[in-house]
């Protein structure tokens, strides 16, 4: 979790070691990441994702375990969230403004592109303490915006719902009722 509000406006990448030596960042969540995060919680089925509540302080630690809970019934998106989530650290790079015809040379892209290599073939059937760390520096890191998502779609689901006539946050909408002296105008 980040420790200030700084941390949280300008995050420093987390880095971890993989047992094969490799270091990786482990990235900021963003959409697609958070769809295959998504993909891999419904498949934990509606009894344990029930189990998450937005308000709780635990909700981090509620959260790993639903996603733990989870793995074996998603084994592919878990992969593929796993290995959307990092990338090789210590990367060549060219600065943010880059002079006129500025580019890596030869060798720095070599050197990325076997990092990525090494990446790619540790992580496509990933060390079990490889995905648990992965997993719960995402979480840590993760788990406060995913909390406020949650609640911010919360109270937009409960604005839409009230919105909605003839509803209310438990029920279900209405099916819209036929007008049989419209249809017989318009001979339907």
């Amino acid at each position: 979790m980040p420790d200030s509000e700084l941390d949280r406006i300008d995050p420093q990448p987390k880095v971890i070691t993989l047992q094969s030596g490799l270091e990786v960042q482990v990235v900021r969540i963003r959409t697609r990441q958070f769809f295959r995060l998504l993909k891999i919680l419904t498949a934990a089925g509606p009894e344990i994702l029930s189990t998450l509540n937005f308000q709780d302080e635990d909700f981090g630690v509620r959260l790993m375990a639903v996603l733990l809970f989870a793995l074996p019934e998603a084994e592919s998106p878990a992969v593929e969230f796993i290995q959307s989530m990092v990338r090789p650290h210590g990367l060549h790079a060219l600065p943010r403004k880059p002079k006129k015809g500025q580019k890596l040379s030869d060798e720095q892209v070599a050197e990325n592109q076997a990092k990525w290599d090494q990446i790619n073939d540790d992580l496509f059937n990933p060390q079990l303490e490889d995905t648990i760390d992965i997993l719960e520096t995402v979480i840590r890191q993760e788990a406060p915006e995913i909390q406020a998502l949650g609640k911010r779609l919360g109270a937009l689901l409960s604005e839409v719902t009230k919105a909605l006539p003839g509803t209310t946050p438990d029920q279900e909408t209405p099916e819209p009722e036929t007008q049989t002296g419209e249809q017989e105008k318009t001979g339907s």
